[in-house]
């Protein structure tokens, strides 16, 4: 440490660092030097006090490049590699089986005992750019509201198998929270593991320090996908409000890199007004009738009032809940189309229509491609918009 005495002489210098940056080492001498420091700068020693000399009297001020004395600064080293035999993985990884044909190429495959393997289908060259899209890097938290000003039109399965599809496809870490306020059905749509809900991790905010913590809270689904549930006492519930939800996400963007979260349908509840403020994405859930797709217009237009750019980069599900309709699909597929960024239309599955937990292998191959797009669409707006270290 530094210090000065009464006389503005410098006391108790440990060291120094000179001009070129290195630190040396420092010893007092106080019989030849009169109390002043020695440095050892190559063979011989130099009393600090003839560096200051020409300082002035205030601290701050530096002495003049000539009070330093001259030190041989000798070559950089360069680092060599780490080993003498560097071991490079390609050399040891064959290369990666292309995706097995099917139809006609796969028969060529088996006729010719693998020796000619056809070239991918267009279909599968789609089904390979979806998946990219699907697990492109994210740096940063994204939040995605799942919306819907009416009941019935299967919002919350359809956060549950668009979380799903992503969590089957990418390696981070998704959570979907329950952000009804009326008790919402969220929690039962995967096997529970715990009766922890939204409401303890609220108690247990600021004891909340590692991933485990949070774990412990949390339903897990086979896809990965992870589920907080909301409080089942509606009196409870009913509590919370946008503080509360944003105290709750602002723990979990800590841990996860999406957090889905499943709406009410009172858009003017302070909870879904401030989810909407958060979120950076909207995914508006409909149904192929003339008074649901009223109502999800009526929802971008509460959206657009408040945050435009928002409503232009949203996704509109049609989520087919029944078989058989009068509505034209393809014409309100067009209308939603004109004003958000992508229409995803989701066909009847007997599965679905029981309410019950899905299960992302029973669903239809139609159903399951579907989901699949509706997650490469959600994925192409997880834009970077938050912090970033690079």
């Amino acid at each position: 440490m530094v210090s000065r005495n009464e006389a503005g002489e410098i006391n108790g210098v440990d060291h120094v660092v000179d001009v070129a940056g290195r630190s040396q080492s420092v010893q007092s001498d106080d019989s030849d030097q009169g109390g002043w420091p020695l440095v050892e700068a190559g063979s011989s020693a130099v009393p600090v006090s003839a560096t200051l000399a020409k300082a002035s009297s205030t601290a701050s001020v530096m002495p003049e490049i000539s009070a330093f004395p001259a030190v041989a600064v000798g070559p950089v080293p360069v680092r060599g590699p780490a080993s003498a035999s560097p071991f490079e993985t390609g050399r040891f990884l064959k290369d990666e089986a292309a995706p097995v044909p099917t139809g006609w190429r796969s028969a060529v495959r088996a006729v010719t005992f693998g020796r000619v393997t056809p070239a991918p289908s267009a279909a599968q060259r789609r089904e390979q750019a979806r998946h990219e899209r699907i697990v492109a890097r994210i740096t940063n938290c994204q939040k995605v509201a799942f919306a819907s000003g009416k009941g019935g039109v299967g919002k919350t399965t359809a956060t549950v198998l668009c979380g799903t599809a992503l969590a089957l496809n990418r390696l981070d870490r998704i959570v979907a929270l329950d952000a009804n306020p009326d008790a919402g059905s969220l929690g039962w749509k995967v096997p529970r593991e715990t009766e922890s809900t939204l409401t303890d991790l609220l108690r247990y905010a600021d004891r909340i320090e590692r991933y485990s913590d949070v774990r412990a809270l949390t339903n897990q689904a086979d896809s990965r996908l992870e589920i907080l549930a909301s409080e089942n006492d509606p009196a409870v519930s009913h509590a919370l409000g946008e503080a509360d939800f944003a105290r709750a996400i602002a723990v979990l963007e800590r841990f996860y890199s999406v957090v889905l979260c499943d709406l009410g349908t009172g858009l003017l509840d302070s909870a879904t007004q401030g989810i909407f403020r958060l979120a950076d994405q909207v995914v508006v859930i409909t149904a192929p009738s003339v008074d649901a797709g009223r109502v999800a217009n009526f929802t971008l237009d509460f959206v657009q009032r408040r945050y435009p750019k928002k409503v232009r980069e949203a996704v509109v599900i049609i989520n087919t809940v029944r078989k058989d309709g009068l509505v034209d699909v393809k014409e309100l597929s067009r209308h939603f189309g004109q004003r958000v960024r992508s229409v995803v239309q989701i066909p009847f599955d007997r599965h679905l229509a029981t309410g019950g937990a899905p299960e992302w292998k029973r669903l239809r191959p139609a159903t399951r491609d579907a989901y699949l797009e509706a997650a490469a669409a959600i994925a192409d707006g997880l834009t970077n918009t938050g912090r970033s270290f690079s």
